[in-house]
């Protein structure tokens, strides 16, 4: 469990910025700051474990929570801000870049999907229901292209991800 996880139970106790800026991805940053604190106040230790289960379980924990995000306030506003100007950093990279830099996930992934919505609904009501034969792409290739594709997509994230956790655990 990692401090983003607290978002949801953060906003419920009333804290709804704090949880905001945990659940974001500058949580960490936050998260180890206000994760101690509170779970200095709560008396547990200071894990994202033991805060969560002290939120869930501990009666005092919203007054507890609202008053570190309080004490905090000029952190969360600060770290909030960060978040939209990387938001708007991102924004104007695409636009710069134009459609084609960013463009082939979505339109990878609307292709895909109306390869398989041909395979398995529409090539086989059409010639269900009439006499004309629409083709159907080989499977094992479908399967293939869907792989690749998904490999790009999600494993180079996936790679850094695996990379970055292993180095933190040496």
């Amino acid at each position: 469990m990692q401090w983003g996880d607290l978002a949801g139970a953060i906003i419920k106790t009333g804290a709804t910025g704090l949880g905001t800026v945990i659940g974001g991805p500058l949580g960490a940053s936050l998260g180890s700051v206000v994760g101690k604190e509170i779970a200095r106040r709560l008396g547990v230790d200071a894990t994202p474990e033991a805060v969560g289960q002290a939120i869930q379980n501990d009666p005092r924990a919203a007054d507890v929570v609202q008053a570190v995000e309080a004490e905090h306030a000029a952190l969360i506003v600060e770290l909030e801000k960060k978040a939209l100007d990387h938001q708007l950093a991102l924004a104007q990279l695409d636009r710069e870049e134009g459609i084609f830099s960013w463009g082939w996930r979505p339109g990878g992934m609307w292709l895909i999907g109306f390869l398989w919505l041909q395979n398995c609904t529409l090539a086989p009501l059409v010639s269900l229901f009439t006499d004309a034969r629409v083709p159907m792409i080989p499977w094992d290739q479908l399967m293939v292209f869907t792989g690749l594709f998904s490999g790009f997509y999600m494993g180079g994230h996936t790679i850094k991800d695996a990379i970055k956790t292993w180095r933190s655990a040496r």
